[in-house]
């Protein structure tokens, strides 16, 4: 079975968080790591894609690309000092949940884990997190 491919949406100045998460995620699969600018995005398909919202200046548009081209993917946005205004943008902009950016990267893994288990259950198929 080939690893899972998830794609990183984040600007240069938040690395260092992406940093720390790029062990975990490692562990969870093949992370890609991009900057937030709304195409063309890599062929192919990503089981997770987790967008940043730090510093991007319009996600809701960047979500609805990310959507478009990985309609099958699990789209996360994250923030660290998240909003309800955010939430509700990043979620009627197609992402698929909304969560604060945790700096504590075992509780970060296992909430992706979750997401991920969770779409297996609604789809019906199985996806290994």
């Amino acid at each position: 079975m080939s690893p899972m491919r998830i794609l990183v949406v984040c600007n240069e100045y938040e690395i260092f968080w992406h940093e720390e998460m790029r062990s975990a995620l490692e562990q969870m699969g093949s992370p890609t790591y991009l900057p937030p600018e709304p195409s063309p995005w890599p062929q192919g398909e990503f089981s997770l894609v987790i967008l940043d919202q730090e510093g991007v200046e319009d996600p809701a548009e960047l979500i609805q690309s990310l959507r478009q081209a990985y309609p099958a993917a699990k789209i996360v946005a994250v923030s660290g000092l998240p909003t309800w205004k955010q939430a509700l943008t990043a979620f009627e902009s197609g992402a698929d949940d909304f969560y604060k950016k945790h700096y504590n990267v075992d509780l970060m893994l296992e909430y992706l884990q979750s997401v991920l288990r969770r779409s297996s259950h609604q789809n019906g198929q199985q996806v290994q997190a």
